[in-house]
């Protein structure tokens, strides 16, 4: 596993399947009170859904929400479109750090990839 990290994007762990020669990563924003966007690079040929989970490392037993979403090829899913989700909420004047478990799933749920975005709240 090896971590990127970027002024302009969240920090992203990625992991790699032994037998794939793509790096599947991605990043996220906050969007005010829906679900983030996230930004998606290099998922692997059949993924046909996105499965996300939403931890507060700060707080690791609350959860923040998880599901799946439909996957066609496109580069973002939109603030909004993720459903069950329950935004960041830390104590006021203490930032939190929330990281975003996502998983590239062929069509027969098997995972395919993996990806780990974080970013804090509030930046």
């Amino acid at each position: 596993m090896r971590s990127i990290r970027s002024a302009a994007l969240a920090t992203v762990a990625l992991s790699f399947l032994p037998s794939q020669a793509f790096a599947f990563s991605a990043s996220f924003r906050w969007c005010g009170g829906s679900s983030p966007a996230i930004s998606i690079q290099g998922a692997p040929k059949g993924t046909a859904r996105i499965s996300w989970m939403m931890r507060d490392a700060n707080a690791p037993s609350y959860n923040h929400g998880n599901g799946e979403i439909a996957y066609s090829g496109q580069k973002a899913i939109p603030c909004g479109a993720l459903s069950g989700f329950e935004g960041p909420s830390p104590p006021p004047g203490q930032p939190h750090l929330y990281r975003m478990y996502l998983k590239a799933l062929d069509a027969s749920g098997n995972t395919l990839a993996s990806a780990t975005p974080e970013r804090r709240f509030p930046e």
